[in-house]
């Protein structure tokens, strides 16, 4: 056996060679194949499906659609992720986990919350951020079962190729598609009621969302309650509070809004919105690279632009004056978001370029 090896020893490396170059090709071939199929699927917008490459890809994909449903209110389900961290998901507050491009929020359903991925790196069509979304479901349901909170893994729609401008460079990525259904509409709601479900579309909690809809149940109390505010603003009677005005200073007491000066710079404004989005820093000030001498008055549909691969809406309040209060919204609420803005005075979804 010895003699043969050695008499052969030339061939059989030539022929471990061959081998070994032959899976290197054919593992590079199927890498590009799949690359092409995703560079296919951002042109036409639609996500990569499980047949359309190989398993392992398809794999991560099914994973980073999967969504954590809670049982529990959002205030609720907050606190008990509050805790809940993983390595490359720090979330800046309980309701956003972000670094880079990878972006989950937590967000308010009709029976409860749930946990999502917005958007996640694409590099050359593999999700290389789903280990971390992975480990970050694992201990958000065990932080959930040990308060008592039932959570459960549902699979959502299939992420999409898309692209974005990040700290000044463009990257690929993964982001959750719009809305294929309008979401369940409240069919005619009073106007508290109206203006409560639009604060915690908003971002709000349940507090922001009663300080609003008191401002149309008991104006007096809500003017008392909140003096110092309207004083700050010059309003010196209950008449001069409105709701929009009650909006805007709730969510901006929980960092979930933004009141920006007409001639604020457009940088400094994305740098605003940055932080109230919890993107990566320069996520939207590297969409401005072109238009950074311009104020905020004139680049609010570049912002909506910026924001939109991340599954997000940007929403203008008008106070009448001459700020621009600014907040954020889910893009899967976008047909409940547009009814209640239609019938609610001053608020409006920020059309994108």
């Amino acid at each position: 056996m010895t003699e043969w090896f050695e008499s052969n020893q030339t061939l059989i490396y030539v022929v471990a060679t061959v081998a070994i170059l032959t899976v290197i090709t054919v593992y590079q071939w199927a890498r590009r194949r799949t690359r092409r199929q995703v560079r296919q699927a951002a042109m036409e917008g639609r996500p990569m499906i499980a047949d359309a490459g190989d398993p392992d890809v398809a794999r991560q994909h099914d994973s980073l659609a999967m969504q954590l449903q809670f049982d529990a209110s959002i205030d609720r389900t907050e606190r008990v992720l509050s805790a809940v961290k993983a390595p490359m998901l720090w979330g800046r507050d309980a309701r956003t986990f972000s670094s880079g491009p990878e972006l989950v929020r937590l967000e308010q359903t009709q029976g409860g919350a749930v946990l999502r991925v917005v958007s996640a790196t694409n590099s050359g069509g593999l999700a290389t951020s789903e280990p971390e979304w992975r480990r970050l479901r694992e201990r958000a349901m065990k932080a959930a079962a040990q308060d008592g909170i039932d959570a459960r893994l549902v699979p959502g729609p299939k992420l999409i190729a898309s692209h974005a401008v990040i700290d000044g460079l463009p990257q690929d990525l993964w982001v959750a598609p719009p809305a294929q259904t309008p979401s369940p509409a409240v069919s005619t709601p009073g106007e508290s009621a109206r203006w409560e479900r639009l604060a915690l579309l908003l971002g709000g909690d349940d507090a922001v969302a009663r300080r609003v809809s008191r401002v149309i149940d008991d104006p007096a109390a809500a003017f008392a309650d909140f003096a110092a505010d309207a004083a700050d603003r010059g309003i010196e009677d209950a008449s001069g509070l409105t709701p929009a005005i009650a909006l805007v200073d709730a969510l901006g007491a929980v960092g979930r809004a933004v009141e920006l000066d007409w001639s604020t710079p457009a940088d400094e404004a994305a740098a605003m919105l940055d932080r109230l989005v919890g993107t990566s820093p320069g996520a939207l000030r590297g969409s401005l690279a072109a238009t950074s001498d311009r104020t905020v008055g004139t680049v609010l549909p570049d912002f909506a632009a910026a924001l939109g691969p991340f599954g997000l809406l940007l929403v203008s309040i008008d106070i009448d004056s001459d700020s621009f209060p600014l907040a954020i919204a889910p893009a899967s609420a976008r047909a409940e978001l547009t009814a209640l803005v239609e019938a609610s005075d001053g608020v409006r979804i920020v059309a994108a370029d």
